[in-house]
C-alpha cells in the first residue's frame, strides 16, 4: 500500500537519501518535486510548498498546490514525489 505523507522536519533524512539517490543515478530533476532537486535548504522548502497549499500564499507565478512523499507501508522509505495542482493552470502560470 501507497501512504502518501506531507513532507516535515520529521521525514528530512528521507527525502534528503531520496534525493541523493537520484542524484547518484545522474537523474537531477525529480519530477513532482516542486523543485526539491533544485534545493539545498530542506526547512525552507517545506516553508514553500506549505505557503504554496492556499490561494493567500501561493507563490504568484504558480498555482494551488500540495506535494507528498509517497512511501511504501511497510516502512516508511520515500520512493516518490506526488504532486497535486488544486487549480487549472492559468496562462503564465507554473503547477510544478
Amino acid at each position: 500500500m501507497i501512504q502518501l505523507v506531507r513532507p516535515t522536519e520529521e521525514r528530512k533524512e528521507q527525502a534528503l537519501e531520496f534525493k541523493q539517490e537520484f542524484f547518484d543515478h545522474g537523474e537531477f530533476v525529480i519530477n513532482g518535486s516542486e523543485l526539491f532537486d533544485k534545493t539545498d535548504d530542506y526547512t525552507e522548502w517545506c516553508r514553500a510548498i506549505d505557503a504554496n497549499t492556499k490561494e493567500e500564499t501561493v507563490n504568484p507565478d504558480w498555482v494551488v498546490t500540495d506535494t507528498f512523499h509517497g512511501s511504501r507501508g511497510m516502512d516508511t522509505r520515500t520512493f516518490c514525489w506526488m504532486h497535486v495542482s488544486a487549480t487549472i493552470k492559468r496562462k503564465g502560470k507554473r503547477g510544478l
